[in-house]
């Protein structure tokens, strides 16, 4: 497990080489995340779950954006970012007490 110091939130999940790699999972203040991770990324299937009690699912798909340079000068450059892409949204089931 990792906390960012910055937010507090917190990360479950596999490392490799120092990034975030393989299934895992995001704990921020009122929601966390569940899914994949690939280089450091969101990337793949996965689900938001809010304290509120409702799920997100979805996934995060990579896409590509072009990034003038500075000056005339520079190139651009093609950056990959990663975009969530919402496919249903589900109540969470109360738990029974009992």
């Amino acid at each position: 497990m990792y906390t960012y110091s910055a937010t507090g939130t917190k990360y479950t999940g596999s490392w490799v080489h120092g990034k975030r790699d393989g299934a895992g999972e995001l704990v921020h203040s009122n929601h966390r995340y569940v899914g994949n991770f690939v280089d450091d990324n969101l990337q793949g299937m996965g689900k938001y779950r809010y304290d509120i009690g409702c799920e997100q699912h979805g996934e995060y798909v990579l896409e590509e954006r072009i990034q003038e340079g500075d000056t005339e000068e520079d190139e651009q450059l093609t950056v990959l970012t990663a975009r969530w892409k919402c496919s249903a949204i589900t109540e969470i089931e109360p738990a029974k007490i009992g």
